[in-house]
This record gives structure tokens, C-alpha cells and sequence, in this order.
């Protein structure tokens, strides 16, 4: 849908955009291919604000580990207090999870 979009762009705005338009229609494995090329590609940590949303993804896509390494960074790194929380309750969600397949 919005790959030729994707594809030949490198505004990094754009490609956040198309990841949140994948979050929307529930396709999650494009979604997390579209914020992990954001993020690869952002050196200077601009767009750290997109770690939650990749978290949320990294989850659904049954990434655990990977979304909890987004989430404790988020934890220790930003000064956004809500984010911080909403970061700490996906945690705590990914915790029960681990403790559950035990």
C-alpha cells in the first residue's frame, strides 16, 4: 500500500508517518520494519520518541526480548513522565508474559 512511498524516500518524517499508517491498519510486521529503518538510520537520536510505538509493534510481533530492551531504555532515558509510565506498564505487561511461559 504505501510501499513505493516508503521505498523512495529518505525523509525519516515520512517513514514514521508510513509506520504509524501500518499500526493503523494492523499490519505490525511492516510497521516494525518501517520504525527499525527510522531508527537505524537516526544517528543523533532525534526520533527516540518512536521507541514506544516500536515497543508496542516489537510486542504484537511476539519480539518480547527485543521490546523489552525498547522499554528499559525508554525507562532510563527520557524525561517525558507519561511516556516513562505508559513504558513501565508495557514492561510490566511483558514481564507477566515471560513469567507465564516458565
Amino acid at each position: 500500500m504505501f510501499e513505493k512511498a516508503f521505498e523512495k524516500s529518505t525523509d525519516l518524517n515520512l517513514k514514521v508517518a508510513i509506520g504509524d499508517l501500518y499500526v493503523k491498519v494492523r499490519d505490525f510486521a511492516k510497521a516494525q520494519k518501517a520504525y527499525e529503518r527510522v531508527l537505524k538510520k537516526d544517528k543523533r537520536k532525534e526520533y527516540d520518541d518512536i521507541r514506544l510505538a516500536y515497543a508496542k509493534v516489537l510486542k504484537a510481533n511476539g519480539n518480547y526480548k527485543e521490546a523489552m530492551v525498547q522499554l528499559n531504555y525508554i525507562i532510563t532515558t527520557t524525561k517525558d513522565e507519561k511516556e516513562k509510565e505508559e513504558a513501565t506498564v508495557l514492561r510490566l505487561s511483558l514481564i507477566h508474559i515471560f513469567n507465564t511461559k516458565i
